[in-house]
């Protein structure tokens, strides 16, 4: 019996990057990078292991159960081999980029290993290119970076591109109430601060009452019933010292029906 181990065999997810593969993998990511490059987005290169608290840190916690861990024998503390890149670029951000100007624009290359194959992919190791753009609030930054990633990939020759756009982490529903169009009766913007209301018409007659956001996240489009209870009373008891009686009333009703 042949007992001579097979030096071949690979852990499952890991494999040889043979020729010509190797090189056509490592054009890409540099096409990739150059075209980052272009736009302004500058590399960074984080390490391949680094300590668990830090590896784990805010978003990175969810990567917590993809991660290989080992002890350091140096210091005696556990690290863990990332599994993404992504959360160790948001640590560079607020630690040694903390002081640099906002937004800041890093790119990154790198390998990276995983406890288990994903539903898309067999592979467990794998290269991750990728680019940043932190600090930005305006929408037109994600603008840019959809446009970057499109402009990337067709670099390297990706075509027939989609773009996922996933929701806001947090919405919150601001509602309001219109009316059939009246005649002119408000020549201006009506609002508490206190009662977080306002009233205003459009050109057009249509008288609109609203209010401040709702207090709780919702990715819903259809207006609630416990904002028409409060609001409408609201309206009804401290703008008639304002408003024309009678009008504000009569919209009121419109509105209850």
């Amino acid at each position: 019996m042949n007992k001579t181990p097979n030096r071949a065999l690979l852990p499952p997810g890991l494999g040889d990057a043979l020729p010509p593969d190797a090189e056509f993998e490592a054009s890409v990511v540099a096409r990739l990078l150059e075209s980052f490059a272009s736009h302004g987005y500058e590399r960074v290169k984080p390490p391949l292991v680094e300590f668990e608290e830090s590896l784990f840190a805010g978003a990175g916690a969810a990567m917590a159960g993809a991660t290989f861990r080992l002890m350091d024998p140096v210091s005696q503390r556990m690290m863990g081999v990332r599994a993404d890149i992504t959360p160790q670029i948001a640590r560079i951000a607020a630690t040694r980029l903390a002081a640099a100007p906002r937004p800041l624009r890093l790119s990154y290359a790198g390998e990276v290993l995983c406890v288990a194959a994903g539903q898309l992919r067999v592979e467990r190791e794998f290269v991750q290119v990728g680019a940043e753009l932190i600090g930005s609030q305006a929408a037109r930054g994600d603008a840019e970076v959809i446009l970057l990633a499109t402009r990337a990939l067709t670099a390297v020759g990706a075509g027939r591109l989609s773009v996922d756009l996933t929701l806001p982490i947090v919405t919150h529903p601001l509602q309001a109430f219109v009316t059939e169009p009246l005649k002119p009766f408000i020549d201006r913007s009506v609002s508490s601060a206190n009662l977080h209301v306002y009233v205003y018409q459009t050109d057009r007659g249509e008288v609109v009452v609203g209010g401040g956001v709702d207090p709780y996240s919702s990715y819903s489009q259809l207006s609630t019933l416990h904002t028409l209870e409060e609001l409408a009373p609201v309206c009804k008891r401290d703008f008639f010292k304002v408003l024309q009686k009678k009008v504000l009333t009569k919209f009121l009703k419109v509105i209850l029906i």
